[in-house]
């Protein structure tokens, strides 16, 4: 293993061992060891931006492991200021944390100022604004600017659906990113879902059962589509004139 064998010849490589951390961190059940490199790399070399984001990023993923990775984090966009990378990561773990989305925001529109053209910034912060009152234009926008960049993400296509067909007159944009979402991803049994509301609210009744029943072949159980396919079932046996 090559990067390994640096470690071992030099033991003292900051750089070997952040790399190594970033090997051992795709191989399952390796994490711990990935964690001991990156801590060993920032004690070799303390102001190594990159091995202070691959440790927050390993850390937030593991359970327990937030506060630190939060620390971590913000000593890597201190360290480096202009990567949209790390502005990124930052405001990945802050928007799932309670609290803190207007934070996660700050870092995304930092990352979006160094990158205008940033895919998943766009798409992240599309993510936050919505829940935000009166911002839903906004993060319409940010899902577009995101499928402008990369038009190959299937759960941008399916937020942006879903934020379109609340909106009036734009039912039709709706169901375009549904069905790509679809086309990008057909075991989606979110997208499924979302296109059979807009299939039914625009009487293709016969359409939208079909997308209910795959969705509930995809995920048994799943409450929306089986209470939306209830409806359906309930309206279509309803006996005409009542």
């Amino acid at each position: 293993m090559p990067w390994q064998m640096l470690v071992e010849l030099k033991p003292q490589a900051a750089d070997a061992h952040n790399d190594l951390g970033l090997l051992l961190s795709g191989i399952p059940g390796r994490s711990q060891e990935a964690l001991a490199h990156y801590r060993e790399a920032l004690r070799l070399k303390p102001g190594m931006a990159e091995a202070h984001l691959n440790l927050a990023n390993l850390l937030a993923s593991t359970p327990g492991g937030a506060t630190e990775a939060a620390a971590h984090f913000e000593e890597a966009v201190r360290l480096a200021p202009r990567s949209p990378e790390a502005h990124n990561a930052y405001a990945r773990a802050l928007a799932s944390t309670p609290g803190r989305e207007a934070d996660a925001i700050a870092q995304y529109m930092a990352a979006l100022a160094l990158r205008p053209e940033d895919a998943e910034a766009h798409a992240g912060l599309g993510g936050l604004l919505e829940g935000v009152p009166g911002r839903q234009a906004d993060a319409i926008a940010h899902y577009e600017a995101s499928l402008r960049s990369d038009h190959s993400v299937a759960w941008v296509h399916l937020a942006l659906a879903l934020q379109l067909s609340s909106v009036g007159g734009r039912q039709a944009e709706a169901e375009e990113h549904a069905r790509e979402a679809l086309a990008l991803r057909p075991d989606f049994p979110e997208a499924h879902n979302c296109l059979a509301i807009l299939l039914a609210e625009s009487g293709r009744l016969s359409e939208a059962r079909e997308h209910w029943l795959r969705a509930l072949e995809l995920r048994p159980g799943y409450p929306a589509a089986a209470d939306n396919l209830a409806r359906l079932e309930q309206m279509t046996r309803r006996p005409k004139g009542r």
